[in-house]
């Protein structure tokens, strides 16, 4: 499954447009950056479907599993039960199956600050207002929800379809799959 691609000498992600000739490399999810791509945007999927369902719940990614995962906290409010995971992982794969566009835009500074202001994101408000000197930031965005990520991202939801939700102590695993 191709992720994105280096266009001379440059990763880039696939709605790149191309202008003219150029060296094309395919980077599929088997190569680390590949799959730093996949889970990203599985990552910013998972978020929307969360807010979709639960919006007073806030997802924390904590730190990778040994076994090709993020465990996840759920910030606001009692972790997921099990039915609500179930919902959680069905809401992913309609969006998924929808094929939603994941767009990056330029956004100006103040812009941005304000769209996460509004979204209670308070973490992405502090980082760019300390942001000095910077006139624009890029935001992916998702079905109206916007996010701040350093690095690329697959251009809809068709390209992160294999994904699990696992219940675990207090949290839950994002699983998603090995390299190889």
């Amino acid at each position: 499954l191709v992720m994105a691609a280096v266009v001379d000498d440059h990763l880039r992600d696939l709605s790149f447009p191309l202008h003219k000739d150029a060296e094309i490399i395919p980077v599929s999810i088997e190569s680390s950056d590949g799959m730093r791509i996949y889970q990203r945007s599985l990552t910013l999927l998972l978020v929307v479907a969360a807010r979709e369902l639960y919006p007073d719940a806030g997802i924390m990614v904590d730190h990778s599993m040994t076994r090709g995962g993020f465990y996840c906290d759920v910030v606001g409010r009692p972790p997921f039960t099990r039915a609500e995971l179930t919902a959680l992982r069905r809401r992913m794969a309609e969006i998924v199956a929808a094929d939603e566009p994941i767009t990056r835009t330029q956004t100006p500074l103040p812009e941005a600050i304000e769209i996460f202001r509004r979204q209670g994101y308070t973490d992405k408000v502090a980082l760019l207002e300390g942001a000095e000197g910077r006139a624009h930031v890029t935001l992916v965005s998702l079905r109206g929800w916007h996010d701040y990520f350093y690095g690329h991202v697959v251009p809809s939801t068709r390209y992160v379809a294999l994904f699990d939700l696992q219940p675990v102590a207090d949290g839950f695993v994002l699983a998603f799959p090995h390299r190889s």
